[in-house]
């Protein structure tokens, strides 16, 4: 009697169960017979139909045991549901596909999710298709996305940066990101080169001022004064070691560099080197004159003649002070 149950099974007449979940007759052993329930199929499948459902299963990429096809079915179609969801996205990617009609298949049990698969061969190849090309396209644009919005960050302070946050926002608006040609592409591009430009023109600006600053300081007869090796610890003190020189030649790069330092850090940077020069001038001069005093010019408005004397008066009268006591004075 068992062995004609296992007979009927392997035949495809037969279906079995064990708590609700399907088993091949290579799985219903003598151990297990008593605890599998067998129903009688109602469906009928051909060799045929197994062997296009089977050529299916090849083409996902799966290896199935004659008489494991029925088991095979259920991961097939748990692997396809998760590539269809693996197809879309939250914007500005599009949905997931729709995975109703995987999941109706999935509710039906023996032959009958055989021969549906069998009767939706063609329809699931394509979308399979559709679906491994949407998600190699995901791995492949959404990084590039990631920077141009990283990019984007960091253009905001230039008003030519309008127009691309905008058509930006419409991709993420309309979840256009996999549309061919790819949107993105061309903003990355037009953003790497506006942050580029923008970069060397305030890295001209920065080094005009270095290159400024270090002449006067180089043309000081206190710093030529210094000893051997003194002007190098000083210059490294103050942050005027060297001059730093921004990386431009790819998207990547720019965008390393404004991670680096950003836009408005190389205004700051810039603004802050005449105080910088300031100090190693003064930082040079007491090497020379340790007792030396470094007088900040007081700020004013002077509107008259009466005021520039008045100032220039204070001026002279604390300069006079500390001469007199003997303390070189710095300006």
């Amino acid at each position: 009697m068992d062995g004609s149950l296992l007979a009927l099974l392997s035949e495809g007449l037969l279906r079995a169960t064990v708590n609700g979940a399907p088993v091949t007759a290579r799985e219903v052993d003598g151990g297990k017979i008593g605890a599998t329930e067998f129903r009688s199929e109602t469906v009928i499948f051909t060799r045929l139909q197994l062997i296009k459902v089977r050529k299916l299963f090849s083409d996902a990429g799966m290896q199935v045991r004659s008489g494991d096809e029925l088991q095979a079915a259920l991961a097939f179609l748990d692997a396809t549901i998760r590539q269809a969801e693996a197809a879309g996205d939250d914007a500005p990617l599009p949905a997931p596909p729709d995975t109703g009609h995987l999941r109706e298949m999935k509710a039906l049990s023996g032959n009958e999710i055989l021969l549906t698969l069998h009767d939706n061969a063609d329809r699931l190849r394509g979308e399979m298709a559709a679906w491994r090309e949407a998600e190699a396209e995901i791995r492949a644009r959404v990084p590039r996305w990631r920077r141009l919005l990283r990019l984007l960050d960091h253009a905001r302070p230039l008003p030519e940066s309008v127009s691309l946050q905008e058509q930006a926002e419409a991709i993420g608006r309309d979840r256009t990101l996999l549309e061919d040609p790819d949107p993105a592409q061309p903003l990355l591009r037009r953003c790497a080169d506006l942050l580029r430009a923008a970069i060397k023109d305030a890295h001209l600006q920065y080094a005009s001022t270095f290159e400024a600053g270090s002449r006067e300081l180089e043309d000081s007869e206190t710093w030529r004064a210094l000893p051997a090796g003194e002007a190098a610890s000083i210059l490294a003190a103050n942050g005027l070691a060297g001059r730093p020189e921004p990386r431009l030649g790819t998207d990547e790069a720019v965008l390393d560099s404004l991670d680096g330092t950003s836009l408005s850090e190389w205004d700051n940077l810039t603004v802050a080197l005449p105080e910088r020069f300031a100090r190693a001038a003064e930082g040079a001069a007491k090497k020379l004159e340790p007792q030396a005093f470094r007088l900040r010019r007081p700020g004013a408005t002077l509107k008259t003649a009466g005021d520039v004397d008045a100032y220039l008066d204070g001026l002279r009268a604390e300069i006079m002070a500390h001469v007199e006591k003997g303390r070189p004075v710095i300006l």
